[in-house]
């Protein structure tokens, strides 16, 4: 199925003159069973009472270079909303001033946030992230339903998804899960009254509602779960992981990264001291672009430099600043991937398989607790200098109040003080023990 043929088409849309060999989309991101498959005009098509319909684009020629490149998952999401909305390709192309129906208005909702995402305003998981919404509406709701129809009636039927669970061992989503889903769901149907597509707010009623944070709060007091590491658990982590996740574990629980700041650290981040044995972490966080310094320990320094002994070669120019480097050559993971890749998450299960084997009775592995609490536990700690703005500024988190617009720099003694006290809980009486 899929073995592009060499033979130029005849019919359809415009043929490109040379094939694309390979997949005509990424490793996942097209299900075996889909109606549609790729034509060799070059377009996803699907057979309709006999005759093509054709869908987009899986390969095209860039008019730059005059090659035949694949349009990759783009090409794919694109399809497979044209598909959604019009399956017999009968349907005409969505009004731009005056989309009708609710496949319409999703497509164009759709359209506004990949631009957003090209002006760097959402990253490519935050596009994936609506577009799973809006599969999940699509599948409920028929594509065709008319926009003056949605009633609360009609937001109810999406109910039992809001509250659907994936996970094992779970009958429901936790809230903060609903309350994101309600939350993106919602933006659709704002973008149409703030585009001026309806004439009034769509009435959504009061069950098609966010939870609120006392409920939230309520579920996380009567479901208490670890998110944070006890410090003779993260030794433990040190002792079994192996480099580059040790200076990973350090560098998490030193300055408070996460999983998807590794994926883009580079060396010129780091300002080494002449001493040999302390540096500076100047690294503005990728997520939001918000400023972030950090005083590095000795003993994320030592990790560092024999990570630096070691590193690979990087494959691709592009790389050549990046600290961390898999042994393939590669950066590790992608922040703008719209998959949920996560490279470093994988990377400590192997750690945690690691201790289980040695003791089965261990109890450090938790399912709500990965490698991201690492930097909810420097945040749990840094708690005790009872200095918030050095350690929002150290974990690059917006302060949205008025006296934080006058703060031109922070005083380097404040952020010290900070990582010293979480080094001194860490590193002090620490008794080598699996928790």
């Amino acid at each position: 199925m899929h073995t592009q043929d060499t033979t130029t088409a005849t019919t359809g849309p415009e043929t490109l003159e040379r094939p694309v060999r390979g997949k005509p989309f990424d490793e996942g991101g097209f299900p075996a069973n889909s109606p549609l498959f790729p034509h060799r005009s070059g377009c996803w098509a699907k057979k309709v009472n006999g005759k093509l319909v054709y869908y987009g684009r899986w390969k095209r020629k860039n008019p730059a270079t005059g090659r035949v490149e694949l349009t990759g998952r783009d090409g794919w999401e694109a399809a497979k909303i044209k598909y959604v909305t019009d399956p017999d390709g009968k349907a005409p192309p969505a009004d731009p001033d005056n989309p009708r129906t609710l496949g319409q208005l999703c497509a164009l909702f759709m359209e506004s946030k990949e631009r957003s995402c090209q002006k760097g305003k959402i990253n490519a998981r935050g596009v994936a992230e609506y577009q799973r919404e809006i599969d999940a509406v699509l599948n409920i709701l028929n594509p065709r339903t008319s926009l003056a129809t949605m009633r609360p009636a009609k937001f109810n039927l999406l109910l039992p998804y809001i509250q659907s669970n994936s996970k094992p061992g779970q009958e429901t989503a936790n809230l903060v899960t609903q309350s994101n889903r309600v939350r993106r769901i919602r933006a659709i149907f704002i973008f149409a009254y703030k585009n001026g597509y309806v004439d009034r707010p769509f009435c959504f009623g009061s069950e098609f509602v966010q939870p609120s944070r006392n409920e939230i709060a309520k579920e996380r007091n009567d479901n208490p779960t670890p998110e944070t590491y006890t410090k003779e658990e993260i030794h433990l982590l040190l002792k079994y992981a192996r480099q580059p996740l040790k200076t990973m574990i350090l560098m998490a629980i030193n300055a408070g990264l996460g999983n998807h700041d590794f994926a883009t650290l580079k060396w010129s981040h780091i300002n080494f001291h002449e001493n040999g044995e302390t540096a500076w972490l100047n690294y503005p966080r990728h997520k939001t672009g918000n400023a972030r310094e950090a005083p590095l320990w000795k003993e994320t320094v030592a990790a560092l430099k024999d990570w630096r002994t070691r590193r690979p070669t990087p494959t691709g120019d592009t790389d050549r600043d990046l600290v961390f480097i898999t042994r393939y050559g590669n950066a590790w993971g992608n922040p703008d991937s719209p998959m949920n890749l996560n490279p470093v998450g994988k990377a400590l299960d192997k750690v945690f398989a690691r201790i289980l084997k040695d003791d089965p009775n261990s109890t450090i592995h938790h399912t709500k607790r990965g490698f991201y609490a690492l930097r909810h536990t420097f945040r749990t700690e840094a708690g005790g200098v009872i200095d918030e703005e050095a350690v929002n500024f150290i974990m690059g988190h917006v302060d949205n109040r008025m006296a934080a617009r006058y703060i031109a720099r922070y005083h380097p003694e404040r952020l010290q003080r900070v990582v010293d006290f979480v080094h001194d809980w860490l590193f002090t009486e620490v008794k080598q023990s699996n928790a």
